[in-house]
């Protein structure tokens, strides 16, 4: 199958796989929710903003998202190579506030209305973006997209620069001497590696007597997986119009010249693609995993409820024999009703998604408590009949209260587009 035919096979298989991702729910609002709900949106972002746009255009413009932490000078490095200002930098920190893309004159539409999905230059975009359109040779076949930093005091900052990431085929981070061991930067790096994407690193700002500092920057991002990533120390220097000198660049030059090379092109984006691919199916395991937690925890609450409501319709059949008058046996079952609420809000604040479903408890409607006494009178003397009715009202309540715990969605049919995700992905690296 040509690599064409065999890329729209893939891209159709990823967006059925994308709809899969999206319908999965976790229903129980507990203390992992909210990290489960971000890898399922994180999944459906990595499918339909990279590799589906990637594999609708295989030889389009190259995106290389450039990363670091506040006072990097990251967007200094990005003037520097263009020779102009493409990039606000200065003292003021955080500096880079919403992403810039600097690209070829040609390609300015392009990325203005259609970079990422909710990203922008127009006011419907939820997302702001600034395109800068400037022509230079580094940028013919790629664009530079400067990230807002990872570590500012503006958490967004850190989503839009994941966001950014997330949709990349390259990631070129720049950090400073004084920074590049901070946590904030391997945590980044950590969330890379995830998807996975190809590092290129940058020690900016270096002064003299740095060595060791270089050296132990290159250790950890061989420990991180990153061997060989460090492809320029730019020493602190004097700025002539905000720009570093040309020469410090080559190395960074060089690296962004040689990830859109002609020769073995095609093949480095096979070998991006099939990277990212294989992460992929690492966070469908993890949706898998946290689904099975979700149930789990489900069922937990479920038991807690309807242990309760058994335990209170036990108290109320003990003492029947002992009730004299319907009025009493009806203020006696109302206030056991009150008991499954209460004890079982005290169990499920116990447990992991617990409390947001004890906050409903005081809205579930009560058994017909009346009906039940009325229906029984005449066998409150025996309470043969009455005892059955009540021990099926409380079974019938406590199953209402399990109710309010949700089941997440059945995961068949993401398991089976999933599958053939693999094979349509085979084909495209083989064709």
């Amino acid at each position: 199958m040509p690599t064409k035919d065999a890329a729209r096979a893939l891209a159709v298989a990823l967006e059925s796989l994308a709809v899969e991702v999206e319908n999965l729910t976790y229903p129980i609002q507990g203390d992992s929710h909210t990290h489960r709900v971000a890898r399922r949106n994180r999944t459906s972002w990595i499918i339909r903003e990279h590799l589906i746009r990637r594999l609708a255009d295989l030889e389009g413009t190259v995106r290389v998202v450039v990363a670091g932490p506040t006072g990097s000078g990251a967007s200094t490095v990005i003037n520097s190579i263009a020779g102009v200002k493409i990039s606000e930098a200065g003292p003021l920190r955080p500096t880079t506030t919403v992403p810039v893309v600097w690209c070829e004159p040609r390609l300015e539409p392009e990325f203005a209305f259609n970079f990422l999905t909710g990203f922008g230059t127009g006011p419907e975009a939820t997302r702001p973006l600034r395109v800068v359109a400037h022509r230079h040779h580094v940028v013919e076949s790629l664009a530079l997209v400067d990230a807002p930093d990872f570590d500012s005091t503006e958490v967004e900052h850190r989503s839009i620069a994941e966001l950014l990431v997330d949709a990349a085929d390259y990631c070129l981070l720049i950090v400073s001497r004084h920074r590049y061991a901070d946590a904030a930067v391997w945590e980044f790096l950590d969330h890379v590696n995830e998807r996975p994407l190809k590092v290129a690193a940058v020690m900016n700002r270096t002064e003299q007597g740095d060595g060791p500092a270089v050296e132990d920057f290159e250790a950890r991002l061989k420990a991180a997986g990153l061997d060989g990533s460090l492809v320029a120390v730019i020493e602190e220097q004097p700025l002539t119009d905000g720009l570093v000198m040309e020469d410090a660049l080559e190395p960074v030059r060089a690296w962004l010249e040689a990830v859109v090379e002609p020769t073995g092109r095609q093949q480095r984006v096979k070998d991006g693609i099939s990277a990212t691919l294989g992460g992929l199916f690492k966070h469908l395991d993890a949706l898998d995993v946290a689904r099975s937690a979700d149930l789990a925890e489900g069922r937990a609450l479920r038991a807690a409820a309807e242990r309760v409501a058994d335990e209170r319709a036990a108290i109320v059949v003990e003492r029947i024999p002992t009730i004299q008058t319907r009025q009493d046996l009806a203020a006696l079952i109302e206030r056991e009703i009150g008991e499954v609420r209460r004890w079982t809000g005290a169990a499920w604040l116990g447990l992991d998604g617990g409390k947001a479903l004890a906050e409903q408890l005081s809205e579930l409607a009560s058994p017909d408590i009346e009906a039940i006494v009325s229906t029984n009178a005449a066998d409150s003397d025996q309470g043969d009949g009455l005892t059955g009715s009540v021990q099926a009202m409380f079974e019938q309540f406590g199953r209402s209260v399990a109710a309010l715990v949700e089941e997440p969605a059945e995961i068949d049919a993401l398991e089976r587009a999933a599958a053939v995700v693999m094979q349509a992905g085979r084909t495209f690296l083989d064709a």
